[in-house]
């Protein structure tokens, strides 16, 4: 019992590192703020799903940033003077009503149009390990249907594209002539409000739009200890998807080292959303 413990506190350790706003670069300010909620299947056999809250940043010359909200939430509090101790109050909290701190769910950061136009650096985390590397901006090849829809008020048109082994279907909206999207989704003449793959295994769905100033960050994950957490490994695309798509044997691995019981055999009913990985 006392070695999950530790282990989940390992764990909580590991959801702490994040990217500390104050004191680090800003890099401009937004002119739109969106919001998606996520749901995806964690288990495709008996249907599981998680969701989570993401933010899309828009500037006004079409750099932006893409981030978990409740990662931006950890990022806000640990920002602040006392913030070691708001979060360290959160997680006696939690592990005293026999939970879990709600910190960090996706690692991932998406900046488009960042340093430069055209360019997106990516930002993400294996374990406790951070890599960033460098994608293209909205390569889907889109072919736009005759479907209409109504969503959220906005005539939304539908268009569908192969994307890194995924078949994707896209509402996007020309009322609101904004080329960008959920997660790397883009390059239609218009915002994406709804986006989902063929088996709707991930469902991205559109909570809010408004126009909002907020500073846009980008900064080098840090711990509570106000240090850098490790060398932070600039690799590619492909590289950190295979690395992700091993860390549950990782995982298991360690539990094992720990005397928990893992069923090793069990097949992975999941996959990552880039699936180009396997080729």
């Amino acid at each position: 019992m006392i070695k999950k413990v530790l282990f989940a506190l390992m764990i909580c350790l590991s959801i702490v590192n994040l990217f500390a706003q104050e004191g680090h670069k800003s890099i401009g300010k937004s002119q739109y703020v969106v919001t998606y909620k996520l749901i995806y299947q964690t288990d495709t056999i008996k249907g599981t799903t998680k969701d989570d809250r993401f933010m899309l940043q828009i500037s006004d010359n079409e750099m932006s940033r893409w981030v978990s909200e409740y990662s931006y939430r950890m990022d806000s509090i640990c920002a602040l003077p006392n913030g070691k101790k708001i979060w360290g109050r959160e997680i006696e909290s939690a592990f005293a009503k026999n939970g879990r701190p709600d910190g960090k769910r996706s690692k991932e950061y998406i900046y488009k149009n960042y340093p430069e136009t055209g360019d997106v650096t990516v930002s993400d985390a294996v374990a406790m390990q951070w890599y960033v590397y460098n994608d293209v901006l909205h390569p889907q090849v889109w072919e736009i249907r005759d479907s209409l829809r109504i969503i959220h008020g906005y005539e939304c048109h539908l268009a569908t594209a192969d994307f890194r082994g995924r078949r994707w279907y896209a509402w996007f909206t020309p009322e609101i002539p904004i080329d960008n999207g959920p997660w790397k989704l883009g390059g239609l003449p218009g915002l994406i409000l709804e986006a989902y793959d063929q088996n709707n295994h991930y469902y991205y769905s559109l909570l809010g739009f408004e126009e909002k100033e907020m500073n846009i960050y980008y900064a080098l994950p840090i711990d509570l200890f106000d240090k850098t957490v490790g060398a932070i490994e600039k690799t590619d695309r492909i590289k950190l998807l295979r690395s992700k798509a091993s860390e549950d044997l990782k995982v298991s691995m360690q539990l094992g080292s720990m005397g928990i019981q893992v069923n090793e055999s069990q097949p992975k009913s999941y996959d990552l959303q880039e699936k180009d990985y396997r080729e």
